[in-house]
């Protein structure tokens, strides 16, 4: 190895001292390249950095606030027992519906007189939108297990017959249906504007009732003495759940009033806030009212606006667009804006 090396080294310094020095100077040129040259990135180019993930707003959300509303009597149809005892459940349905309504996010009843009775829509101010709940039941369909002896009701009328039957017997629902409607009322004139429907077949309750005839007297009594009235309280649960998840509450109208503008910083105060179902970043229009030559005033859209800010009774909002150099007042009307 080493008379290898020496012959090599001999033959070196055999060379003209011009050609000894080319080499040597293509070699260290050689060795800087592989010593001080990044495997990736040349020298003096800084590596690219990442780039930052953006920054993610949320989205504007259609607002869905809590809707007052009248209940209307509760649609049904007094039927017989097989042991002719007459059964009306007009007097106990508006107070469980009434208990379904307040566990849902949308609605809440107004002016309640169900200690008097069935409750029915006040006269309201014919200028004033209001909002109208009706539900009923449409079909009550039951028999007694093994025997064959229907009875109940359809839309065309009561269905079975009388008999002397009586004592401990087990009753099979073939089907409990129940409509539900949102009525919106102006001027005397109303139209529905969120309807659904259910049956006991959505609900997790079972669909036999185990009655004893010799104890069942009444409506109240078929209700509350046997598992029909929670079989029709998971319905009507069922049911307002439904109505309240439709897709076309935006049609329901709604509306609260500016209570203080700042020109500074144009922030706009609203007067709902989180007892209104309201959060942040949901969209409403501003409206001052116009002359009108009808009954009633007319409005005019000056504004788009989506809160901020929300707390109990209050509501903070930011102007996202106004109209014709419109100037938001306190008392201009906020209603719902569909979010885009």
């Amino acid at each position: 190895m080493s008379l290898k090396v020496s012959r090599k080294m001999s033959s070196l310094n055999s060379l003209p001292s011009n050609l000894l020095l080319g080499v040597l100077a293509s070699s260290l040129g050689v060795f800087g390249t592989l010593v001080f040259s990044s495997p990736t990135h040349a020298a003096g180019k800084p590596r690219p950095q990442p780039t930052p993930d953006p920054v993610k707003v949320p989205a504007m959300t259609q607002p869905s606030p809590v809707h007052p509303v009248h209940l209307l009597e509760v649609g049904t149809q007094a039927f017989h027992l097989p042991n002719g005892a007459k059964i009306d459940l007009t007097a106990d349905l508006p107070q469980i519906l009434e208990t379904s309504i307040s566990a849902t996010p949308n609605f809440r009843v107004v002016n309640s007189t169900l200690s008097n009775g069935p409750l029915i829509s006040p006269v309201a101010d014919p200028c004033v939108p209001h909002l109208e709940l009706k539900a009923a039941i449409t079909s009550l369909d039951l028999n007694v297990a093994g025997v064959g002896i229907k009875f109940g009701y359809s839309p065309t009328g009561e269905t079975g017959t009388v008999t002397n039957m009586n004592g401990k017997v087990q009753l099979n629902v073939g089907l409990l249906a129940m409509d539900f409607s949102v009525r919106s009322c102006l001027n005397g004139q109303c139209e529905t504007a969120v309807a659904t429907y259910t049956t006991h077949a959505t609900t997790d309750v079972s669909g036999q009732i185990e009655i004893d005839f010799g104890q069942i007297k009444t409506g109240t009594d078929f209700l509350f003495k046997t598992a029909l009235g929670k079989l029709i309280r998971s319905s009507m649960d069922a049911g307002m759940q439904k109505l309240a998840a439709s897709p076309y509450l935006d049609r329901l109208p709604w509306k609260t009033s500016v209570t203080f503008f700042d020109p500074n910083t144009g922030e706009v105060t609203l007067g709902a806030g989180a007892e209104s179902n309201l959060t942040g970043r949901q969209t409403f229009g501003v409206y001052q009212e116009i002359p009108s030559a009808g009954i009633c005033p007319a409005y005019r859209s000056i504004a788009y606006i989506h809160t901020d800010r929300v707390d109990v009774g209050t509501s903070t909002a930011i102007i996202d667009q106004s109209f014709e150099g419109a100037i938001v007042k306190v008392g201009d009307t906020i209603r719902i804006r569909a979010a885009k």
